[in-house]
């Protein structure tokens, strides 16, 4: 199946922000690859300075940058 959406977490280092990427998904297997990444994020260690939100699915859409693709409803974080 074709990849559909976008797995990441915004970040910022305080000069830029983009998607942290974990991955592209189909719809079968978004939820899966959203809840491995979730896990990932909770070991990940940030420098001083940079930031990152939680993790999320979002929809991927031809000519749009990953700082302007909208966030989708996916399965509650544990």
């Amino acid at each position: 199946e074709t990849a559909e959406y976008k797995v990441g977490a915004p970040w910022s280092d305080g000069a830029r922000r983009e998607l942290k990427n974990y991955g592209l998904a189909c719809p079968a297997h978004r939820d899966s690859l959203l809840a491995r990444a979730r896990a990932n994020r909770n070991g990940l260690k940030l420098e001083p300075g940079e930031t990152m939100g939680d993790v999320r699915l979002f929809r991927l859409e031809p000519g749009r940058r990953d700082t302007e693709l909208e966030g989708v409803e996916g399965p509650p974080a544990c």
